[in-house]
């Protein structure tokens, strides 16, 4: 079975994941920020949904990408 990767919030990065049920579906859930990935059929699913999820960018990290982009898009007007 695939192992977990920490939680991809990074406010949060948590190594103690887990997955857990709820009837049929199965999901992967973070303690710590309480991100969840998607519901899934298997708890193999499960993580691998979890662990294909992108990171989630702050928003200072989203301002510095945004400024460099334009930076090097205006450098070509």
């Amino acid at each position: 079975m695939e192992q977990l990767k920490p939680c991809p919030n990074v406010l949060c990065g948590s190594e103690g994941v887990y997955t857990d049920s709820d009837l049929d579906d199965h999901f992967v859930e973070c303690p710590d920020c309480f991100a969840r990935g998607g519901w899934a059929d298997t708890e193999e699913e499960a993580i691998t949904y979890w662990n294909d999820r992108p990171q989630v960018f702050t928003a200072e990290q989203v301002k510095e990408i945004v400024n460099a982009t334009l930076k090097r898009v205006t450098q070509h007007l």
